[in-house]
């Protein structure tokens, strides 16, 4: 048995050193004086960390919102021109830095505005998020095995009804648990209301009567999208994904998975008690009856009762200075017929009357560049047609998330390994590494929809989509949403401004409904000042138009911001430009596996790229996939090694037994 023992123990420690990177390092740029690092580790399986194939463990550092008009490796996906960071943390920040899956990154980007003057007394950053407590890997594997109704456990009796919003369309596939302000929240009994420990701390944000205060709003959640307010405080939106705008005034703005955006308040104490929550909610509006008693008043959905619910929540507080260390006893002001509340960013076009509220889409927003719409050359001018949505259903039962039809699954990092990986890419009708080659030169219009299956077939089913792109910030041209009932407020069927060319029910091919519309001058469009993001959220049954110039050749990642879906295969790549337009990788760049340059080798390969089309010379390091074999090999002669030696020791042992009877 001591052998065994030591046998697992040399066998633990090999896992342990070898079969996993754990490292974590800290590296500085040479032009700061002094840069500290407080890290607190732990090995814990959480929401954000571990997907289906373990791709994600590695923290993917990027700089996407730096939009480099050369060759760049680290565009933040894995597998597609990038490879994984195992063991990277620069000091260097990007103002538009997003987490690519929401949640590698213990904290939110760093802001550094150069040479920036402002009348604003102080800046402050506000990320919010959900926070699960089961782990992604768990929450991804009901949704791919059609489990989404079992969340709390296999019994009949605990099914889950998915949420719904205000239109009747879906909110979250899984059960909402609790939210994050800057890492601070607390868990809500469901049944209650109730904090489940109200000594949890909450974020706390200092002002100074009659001075002005920004809020970086930033969302990493994974799933739900929230709300944010601040009780008897307006919200000024200034900015949106590093576009200046015009300033707009709102009670509340809604912030999507990926989206960022900047807005100030006055610090006027209204109520003279110098406490006020910061609400963060999502837009849960009605749940399946069977779950929770809360009922308030009944909708019929589907052919069900269902109860209208509490959102859920989170809190900060808004405290000035020298107000006492109790929490606020504000609420949020009441929305009447008389003054009614507007939401910034719904995604869908109103909430029913009672609610005394209206919402603005985001192509409210104006620009302050005060540009027109970019000019448009007949000839160079390419319009593509993308649906993201739910269609189909795997072996499982579960609906496939896709684009046109097509689960994106990558084999390859696409910008190092262009020679390499021909003739190895799973391609069929259905799951591809799904590109579409995009003319460089053009202006390129993407008219993004959500296409939701008929209502008299399927009843209200689908959900709306943060849309997020890589290498280019888009004009925004135009948001359209769907039908929906005049008397419910709830969706009635899909805006039929696009035709579906299928007789199917399924719409991955599709085009304008009227054939006089041309592609760059839609009804409708914003002509003046229109803004521009790198995040969209498409509502469902509806479409947006978005147009960027393809100047910047490369493979660029476009996909769902929903974790769940993007990691299922609601996903594209755009590939700008034919590949001998397209800047070729150093000889030296790993094709796959970890990234383990250092400032200076990155630096040195960049600055110093090759000429489009330049053929590869030479041999690639060792890829990250080759060491995994290695690893894997070297594991099962171990074990093999093992089972060998304990067998032999017994035999040995059985025939010196034999020799003394």
């Amino acid at each position: 048995m001591h052998i065994v023992r030591i046998f697992l123990a040399i066998l633990l420690h090999f896992l342990v050193t070898n079969a996993f990177d754990h490292d974590v390092t800290a590296a500085c740029p040479d032009d700061v004086i002094s840069c500290e690092f407080d890290f607190r580790l732990s090995y814990n399986w959480t929401m954000m960390r571990f997907i289906e194939t373990g791709r994600m463990n590695p923290v993917i550092i990027h700089e996407d919102g730096s939009l480099w008009h050369r060759w760049k490796n680290c565009t933040g996906e894995t597998e597609l021109s990038n490879s994984e960071i195992a063991s990277l943390l620069v000091g260097d920040g990007t103002h538009k830095m997003v987490m690519t899956i929401n949640g590698q990154l213990p904290g939110p980007p760093i802001i550094v505005h150069e040479n920036q003057e402002d009348d604003y007394k102080g800046d402050y950053i506000m990320m919010v998020q959900d926070w699960m407590h089961d782990h992604s890997r768990e929450i991804y594997h009901r949704l791919k095995f059609d489990l989404l109704r079992f969340p709390f456990d296999y019994s009949p009796d605990q099914c889950y009804g998915i949420s719904t919003q205000a239109d009747g369309l879906q909110v979250g596939v899984t059960p909402f648990v609790s939210a994050l302000i800057n890492g601070k929240g607390r868990l809500y009994n469901k049944t209650t209301s109730l904090p489940v420990n109200g000594h949890v701390p909450l974020e706390n944000y200092v002002v100074e009567r009659g001075s002005k205060y920004r809020f970086r709003l930033i969302s990493a959640s994974m799933t739900f999208s929230l709300r944010v307010s601040i009780d008897h405080h307006v919200l000024h939106v200034v900015s949106t994904e590093a576009e200046d705008l015009e300033e707009l005034v709102v009670e509340s703005l809604v912030v999507h998975p990926g989206e960022r955006y900047d807005f100030w308040i006055n610090a006027e104490d209204p109520l003279g008690s110098g406490l006020y929550w910061i609400r963060a909610e999502n837009l849960e509006d009605v749940l399946d009856a069977e779950v929770g008693n809360r009922a308030e008043r009944y909708f019929v959905i589907e052919g069900r009762i269902s109860q209208k619910i509490h959102p859920g929540h989170t809190e900060a507080i808004l405290r000035y200075d020298g107000a006492t260390e109790d929490y606020p006893s504000s609420t949020r002001v009441g929305c009447t017929k008389i003054s009614k509340c507007s939401i910034l960013n719904c995604p869908f076009q109103y909430y029913p009357s009672e609610y005394n509220a209206t919402c603005l889409p985001i192509t409210e927003l104006k620009s302050t560049a005060a540009t027109k719409s970019m000019d448009i050359d007949s000839d160079k001018f390419s319009e593509y047609f993308l649906n993201f949505h739910f269609s189909g259903s795997n072996v499982f039962g579960a609906f496939k998330p896709n684009i046109n039809g097509r689960v994106h699954v990558p084999t390859l990092p696409r910008k190092q390994s262009i020679k390499e990986m021909r003739g190895r890419l799973r391609c069929d009708a259905c799951y591809c590494t799904h590109i579409q080659q995009v003319p460089l030169g053009h202006v390129i219009q993407l008219v993004i929809f959500v296409h939701l299956p008929d209502l008299e077939i399927d009843g209200i089913t689908g959900t709306s989509h943060p849309v997020h792109m890589h290498g280019h910030q888009a004009e925004l041209v135009k948001i359209a949403f769907p039908y929906y009932d005049n008397n419910t407020g709830l969706f009635a069927k899909n805006n039929p401004d696009i035709e579906c060319l299928q007789a199917n029910g399924e719409c991955n091919e599709a085009k304008w409904t009227n054939e006089t519309w041309m592609g760059w001058d839609l009804p409708g469009s914003v002509a003046e000042a229109p803004i521009r993001k790198d995040t969209f959220i498409v509502p469902a049954g509806g479409y947006l138009v978005v147009r960027f110039e393809a100047d910047n050749p490369g493979y660029w990642y476009l996909h769902c911001h929903v974790e769940y879906h993007n990691e299922i295969g609601m996903a594209m790549v755009l590939q700008e430009g034919a590949v001998s337009e397209i800047p070729s990788a150093p000889d030296s760049m790993k094709t796959c596996g970890d990234f383990d340059w250092n400032r200076e080798q990155f630096l040195l390969a960049v600055n110093d790229p090759k000429p489009p089309g330049t053929p590869f010379d030479g041999e690639r390091p060792v890829c990250g996939r080759k060491k995994m074999v290695y690893r894997v090999t070297v594991f099962l002669l171990v074990v093999v090694t093992g089972i060998l030696t304990i067998s032999a020791i017994h035999k040995m042992h059985s025939r010196a037994a034999m020799h003394y009877m």
